[in-house]
């Protein structure tokens, strides 16, 4: 029988245990005590380390609240994905890389915002209306200072425009403005207000956590460096009593 397995595998019946000799059964009863602590040892070394990623996780949001915080003291933007302007983003990056002809291809969605840009910031970029006219559009202007462009509708669905050269700056000027007063918005005082304390009492609560987890922490390494010597001693009694016996069976054999 393989006693080291039959300790590790917990598999020793009463019958093999009542035929061993009382050396044989001393050294069991040694080893058995050795490799209980040893899985206790290793269970409360897993336990420990999740503790302390636990405990680290919970630090990491403490300082990603406080720096939120400070972004939206700065900023007054509770959410900045609200005050970022991604279509006209793309809008002005396509007019502003047109094809060898002059021309740039925009979806019928681009056209209406184009449109919809060209009425923003007038007046702070040039005064001229600016107008792209799909099939069926009129319109009608005071204002002798006029751009009309004309889009030919594409096979897929698409339009082809040419900006004049003449009043691209004007373009250009007010798509950037309106880029420029959505991510300079700002979010209600009171909106700003909540949302920091939010996160304020959210940080209490964790830093409850962190100084409760900190104190366990320590008796866990006191509890772990008792295991740890615990086992070792465990294994010394396992070693000197197979040296011992050893030793007897020596001088036994010596006296034959």
């Amino acid at each position: 029988m393989d006693l080291n397995a039959a300790v590790r595998a917990d598999s020793l019946t009463l019958a093999e245990f009542q035929s061993m000799d009382t050396e044989t059964m001393l050294y069991f009863v040694q080893l058995k005590r050795a490799t209980d602590l040893e899985d206790k040892l290793r269970e409360k070394m897993e336990k420990v380390a999740k503790n302390i990623d636990n405990h680290g996780a919970d630090s990491t949001k403490i300082n990603d609240n406080l720096n939120e915080i400070a972004r939206m003291e700065k900023t007054g933007q509770v959410d900045p994905s609200k005050f970022q302007d991604p279509k006209g983003e793309k809008l002005l990056e396509i007019l502003k890389n047109p094809a060898a002809d002059g021309s740039v291809t925009l979806t019928n969605e681009q056209i209406d915002l184009l449109n919809e840009r060209m009425g923003m910031g007038w007046g702070v970029y040039g005064t001229t209306d600016i107008h792209v006219l799909k099939e069926g559009w009129s319109y009608s202007t005071s204002n002798k200072d006029s751009v009309t462009i004309l889009p030919v509708k594409q096979s897929d669905g698409n339009f082809k425009i040419t900006v004049p050269e003449n009043v691209k700056w004007q373009v250009y000027g007010r798509i950037e403005t309106t880029i420029n007063w959505k991510v300079n918005g700002k979010d209600t005082q009171t909106a700003i207000d909540k949302a920091i304390s939010d996160l304020k009492t959210e940080n209490e609560s964790l830093k409850v956590k962190v100084d409760t987890a900190t104190n366990l922490q320590q008796l866990d390494m006191i509890e772990l460096q008792q295991l740890m010597t615990n086992m070792n001693q465990a294994f010394d009694m396992v070693s000197n009593a197979m040296k011992k016996f050893a030793e007897t069976k020596g001088g036994i054999i010596r006296n034959m």
